[in-house]
Formats: C-alpha cells, sequence, structure tokens
C-alpha cells in the first residue's frame, strides 16, 4: 500500500469515528469549565467584536479583571479563530479545528515513520488521549500538531520556518515554551547548526504577543500565566504527581476532576524502553519535555484532566521512538501490542466519562430551562457549564451558603446526578453531587445548591 493510502485510511477512519461520536452526543455541553469559559470566550466576541467579556459571570479565578475591563484568563486566540466556524456551521464548527488538529498530526507523523505506518498512527490517535481531545472543545490537538510541525521541519533543516511554527503553537498553549526549550536543547545537544535560526523565527512571532499582551493583561505571557503562578510555584515532587502518581485529590469536590500521571495513563511510553532508539535528537526533546514540563504546573489548581494534557506533544515523538518494537522482536512487538490494546481501552473509558459527563451538564441545562430572570448558585464551575446559556440571563455566583436566598423559594425538584469520578482506569462514576433546584414562586430567580 502506498503512503499516500495509508495516511487517507488513518485520517479517514479518523474522522468518521470523530464525526460519529460527536453526531450521538450533545455539542451545546463541554467536559469542563476550560472548555465553557472558551465558548463564552466565541459568545462575547461574535457579539462585542471584542475581547473583553465584561458581563462575564464572576465565579472562580477563570474571569480577571486587568485594568478598565474583564477577560477570560485563557488565551483567547482559540474562541477567535473557532468563532467564524461556529457562525457559519453552529456546534459543529467548534469541533473542526480539533478534528483538523488531530488529522494534521496523523499526516506529519508520515514524515517521521520510514515503515508500519499504520499501526503507528493509529496507535498515536486511538491508545492515547489524542482522539479523546478530538471530539472535545478544546485546542490541545492543534497545537500538538504545530509542535509536531516545528519538530519536521527542524528535522529538514528549515529551523527559521520551525521557529515560527513553534511560536504559533505558544500561542495557543503555554507548552509551546517547553516544546522551544525541548529543541533549543536538542540541537544543542546533539551539536546541530541553526539554534539561532530557531530562536529567530521564534522570537519573531512571540515579540509581538508578548507586547500585546503586557498592554492588554499587564502580563508579557498573558493572565493565565499571571494567575496561574500566583497560585503556587513549581515543586520537586510535581515530577512524581505529574510522571507517576496514580490519583491524587479524594476530597468530595476534587474526586470530580480527573488526574493521573504520565505513565500510567501512557501505557505505549514503556514501548520507548523496548524499542532503544538511536535517534538521539528525538530523544532528548523527548526527555527535556518530561523533565521541564512539572515544573510549569503546580499542585494548587490541577484543572479538569483526562490524562496527561500538558504532555500530549510528546505523544507523536514517543510513537515514532516506540515505533522499532514491532520489527525488534517477537517478544518486543507482543509487548508493545499489549501496551497499545491497554491505552485503548483506558481511552474507551474515558469516552465513556465524557458522554456521562456530558449527560450530565445536558440534563443540568434542562433542569434551569425556566423562565426565571437570574440563576444564583454556589458551586464556581456552574456558570462556565451553563455556558450555553450565557448572555440570555445572569449566573450570580455566591461564596458562602448562607448568601444563598432560601426563604422565598419554594422546593421544585432533587436528584443526585453524576458526575466524573477521580478514580482511572476503572471508568466508574463512584462520586454522586446532589444539585437541589428551587425556583421562588415569582420566578425571579433559580438557585442551585451543591451538596
Amino acid at each position: 500500500m502506498q503512503r499516500r493510502t495509508e495516511i487517507a485510511l488513518v485520517c479517514a477512519i479518523t474522522a468518521i469515528a470523530a464525526i460519529a461520536i460527536l453526531a450521538t452526543q450533545p455539542r451545546d455541553v463541554f467536559w469542563g469549565p476550560d472548555s465553557g469559559n472558551r465558548f463564552i470566550q466565541l459568545r462575547s466576541f461574535l457579539r462585542t467584536g471584542g475581547l473583553a467579556i465584561d458581563d462575564a459571570p464572576q465565579a472562580g479565578h477563570h474571569f480577571v479583571r486587568s485594568g478598565e475591563h474583564v477577560y477570560s484568563f485563557y488565551s483567547p486566540l482559540f474562541p477567535l479563530v473557532t468563532a467564524p466556524l461556529y457562525a457559519s456551521l453552529g456546534t459543529w464548527g467548534l469541533f473542526l479545528l480539533p478534528i483538523i488538529g488531530t488529522l494534521a498530526t496523523a499526516l506529519l507523523l508520515s514524515p517521521l515513520l520510514e515503515r508500519d505506518y499504520i499501526p503507528a498512527a493509529a496507535a498515536a490517535i486511538f491508545a492515547t488521549p489524542l482522539f479523546w481531545y478530538t471530539v472535545v472543545f478544546w485546542e490541545h490537538t492543534l497545537a500538538v500538531a504545530l509542535s509536531l510541525g516545528a519538530y519536521v521541519l527542524v528535522t529538514r533543516n528549515r529551523l527559521f520556518a520551525a521557529g515560527c511554527v513553534a511560536a504559533v503553537g505558544t500561542a495557543f498553549r503555554e507548552e509551546g515554551y517547553v516544546v522551544i526549550a525541548a529543541i533549543v536543547v536538542a540541537l544543542l545537544v546533539t551539536r546541530r547548526p541553526g539554534v539561532m535560526r530557531f530562536l529567530a523565527g521564534a522570537l519573531l512571532l512571540l515579540a509581538p504577543l508578548w507586547i500585546a499582551n503586557a498592554t492588554i493583561y499587564g502580563h508579557p505571557l498573558g493572565l493565565h500565566a499571571r494567575v496561574y503562578t500566583s497560585m503556587g510555584g513549581p515543586r520537586l515532587s510535581n515530577w512524581w504527581v505529574y510522571l507517576f502518581e496514580f490519583s491524587r485529590w479524594p476530597r468530595t469536590m476534587r474526586d470530580t476532576l480527573y488526574t493521573q500521571g504520565f505513565v500510567l495513563s501512557l501505557p505505549l511510553s514503556v514501548a520507548v524502553l523496548l524499542a532503544k532508539p538511536r535517534n538521539k535528537f528525538l530523544l532528548v526533546t523527548i526527555a527535556t519535555g518530561l523533565l521541564l514540563t512539572p515544573l510549569l504546573l503546580n499542585q494548587e489548581d490541577f484543572g479538569i484532566i483526562w490524562g496527561p494534557r500538558h504532555f500530549l506533544w510528546l505523544i507523536p515523538l514517543i510513537v515514532v521512538a516506540a515505533a522499532p518494537t514491532l520489527r525488534r522482536s517477537r517478544a518486543s512487538a507482543a509487548v508493545t501490542i499489549a501496551l497499545v490494546v491497554a491505552g485503548i481501552v483506558i481511552q474507551f473509558a474515558g469516552l465513556r466519562l465524557l458522554r456521562e459527563k456530558l449527560a450530565f451538564s445536558e440534563a443540568l441545562l434542562r433542569a434551569v430551562d425556566l423562565p426565571a430572570k437570574q440563576i444564583v448558585t454556589d458551586v464556581f464551575w456552574i456558570p462556565e457549564d451553563l455556558a450555553a446559556i450565557y448572555g440570555q440571563r445572569a449566573i450570580v455566583f455566591v461564596k458562602r451558603d448562607d448568601e444563598i436566598p432560601r426563604s422565598p423559594l419554594v422546593f421544585v425538584g432533587s436528584r443526585a446526578t453524576r458526575v466524573v469520578s477521580g478514580r482511572p482506569l476503572a471508568g466508574r462514576i463512584l462520586g454522586r453531587m446532589p444539585i437541589r433546584v428551587a425556583a421562588d414562586p415569582m420566578l425571579e430567580a433559580i438557585v442551585l445548591d451543591c451538596r
């Protein structure tokens, strides 16, 4: 089979699988606040034409005042480039770029694989969280494709262009800084020429980004960096937590957040040890990425995680490094296939959790489908979970139970709803979070109280 046919086959299977999943699950609700926040950014931009979200729901730290305006603390780039797609295609347009990102990743894997393209590309997509993020409204897969594109350009000695592409990836996600640093370290360790050309290409686009961020947000790296670094700095234990730890946060709220270490959630990564690859540049890039990424993270704000999302850009490189095990020996091939199967099982569990979380959010959206003027909640992620009705009704966040106006309210209904648990692998919803929905007799407000 010719390589073009192989690429077309992998891309077709990926696109059909993604479309089938998206067609059978709600597309107006989201996995977590990160995606809901981006949708609020998108809707606000379409309505006002600006980056400021002055009517943003004031809950948690995801919306921050900078100067005279309120902004999301996430980069606005992904919502901005998605906005015209949403305006023309509706909710399907939200997922076009994530799908394109995964398909581009499959395409860019080709020049790095001399043989066994189909099994390697399929493993990279379906035995890792990459496909999961293909059907989620998030910029992860696009950032992966840009990072991989930068790496491919470096291998072809197009260093300046590689730096430019890496900088674009950095504008989408801050892991791009790790990508740039890892490539620079690999160039230096392997004594390849062109480090300055690569950095020049990156700085050409990063410098204007830093100036814009400093002007608008008061920080050259943007609001996310400003807020995130204020929560807590890196610890040496980050390497254990983010690379090897199985699960964390036994508290009720954190039980709804799925967290797991890099190695345990990516069984295929173990195959690199069996492959014993000789590509020093590849290995140094991977090793530097694994060492540096945890130092950019903290343990105070994990976020809603499926798999090691901060390491996603390393997945294609790890697959390239592990691919030789398929031909090294029968034993190594058997172990690698077993690791791939384990990865696929984990990702099926993730897709099930995603579907159940979306069903919960859809039920919540229906529960507040009453002609009330505002929604009052003491759950910080509810405003972003209800992003689909942003701009239609005010959502008021209260920090304490005694701030919730209970006296004029009448009980409407109660239901124990299932949300995402923090138990990896098993994929079972172990935690139950009761949401009480109440409304006053005049339907002035709907109150969501989390217990």
